[in-house]
């Protein structure tokens, strides 16, 4: 599968992901873990977890949703986190209240 677009939840440090497999079937992951996927990203599962581009991933499945463009939106707009819209401006109003370690967005740790 490739991710085609991700977001990010600032409150409990988990992402989305939705992805497309080979056959055009979409879902919707959400996940938890030290990064986060981004578009372009590969996803496989494997005996012994996710691989993602062709590496074994240290990633945790929460969910994993089938795809609708009203339960994918509703997530992008009710996420705080401003790195989910776009066009994305670089700018965080709410990165002293981001439970994130590293905004994915613009780099920044704190």
């Amino acid at each position: 599968m490739e991710v085609l677009q991700n977001l990010v939840c600032p409150q409990t440090k988990c992402g989305f992901a939705l992805a497309i497999s080979a056959n055009n079937f979409k879902l919707i992951f959400c996940y938890e873990g030290p990064y986060f996927l981004q578009p372009g990203d590969t996803l496989c599962t494997a005996q012994f977890g996710l691989v993602v581009n062709g590496k074994i991933s240290s990633l945790a499945i929460i969910h994993i949703f089938p795809h609708s463009i009203a339960f994918w939106s509703l997530l992008r707009d009710k996420l705080a986190c401003p790195g989910n819209r776009e066009p994305f401006s670089g700018e965080c109003a709410l990165f002293h209240m981001c439970q994130l370690e590293i905004c994915p967005w613009i780099g920044k740790s704190k």
